[in-house]
């Protein structure tokens, strides 16, 4: 006894009706979405640009490098602060989580460089002046343990600055791709 209901057929035409009245709604949607977020990320990309600009040895000698790292991290904050009040559509929601994340890993490793210069600057105001002659071997020593703790900074935020990079050059490249559809 067969059951008295659509056929079998006919349900894959009304579930095919139904997928192509919600695709021009995903469209729109996306749409909206990019030309929200394109502004976003060329913001980001400028404030990138303007860090890049920064001196990496002896930063400590240049009086504009923390403010400037500062303003950095700020816009950073403030254009994640944008993305996560932002409700992507459905068909971009993994892009939009993972370009929160590259932010997030973005303004993490800012923030180690600045970590980074307060704690070289600290060490530099109370480093003793350099003792003439006689004590080589301190000096060596002291060299050592401080390109060694350098060493170590550095490696994490190289690491930092990868995983940013990668996530966001992903995120670009998802978002190219949405634009041309």
């Amino acid at each position: 006894m067969k059951h008295p209901g659509i056929p079998h057929a006919a349900k894959w035409v009304i579930l095919l009706l139904m997928a192509l009245t919600l695709l021009p709604g995903c469209g729109h949607g996306r749409k909206k979405y990019l030309e929200q977020v394109v502004p976003i990320v060329e913001q980001n990309d400028a404030v990138d640009a303007r860090f890049s600009q920064l001196p990496r040895i002896n930063a400590f000698q240049d009086p504009n490098y923390l403010p400037t790292l500062d303003s950095c991290i700020g816009e950073k904050q403030g254009l994640l602060g944008r993305l996560e009040i932002m409700q992507p559509p459905f068909l971009m929601a993994t892009t939009h989580a993972k370009l929160i994340q590259a932010m997030k890993n973005g303004i993490r490793y800012l923030q180690s460089e600045r970590e980074k210069f307060v704690i070289a600057a600290r060490k530099m105001a109370q480093m003793p002046p350099p003792v003439p002659q006689g004590s080589e071997e301190m000096e060596i020593v002291r060299e050592y343990q401080s390109q060694t703790s350098a060493y170590q900074a550095d490696m994490r935020e190289q690491l930092m600055k990868q995983q940013y990079e990668k996530l966001y050059d992903e995120v670009r490249d998802e978002l190219e791709r949405a634009k041309k559809l």
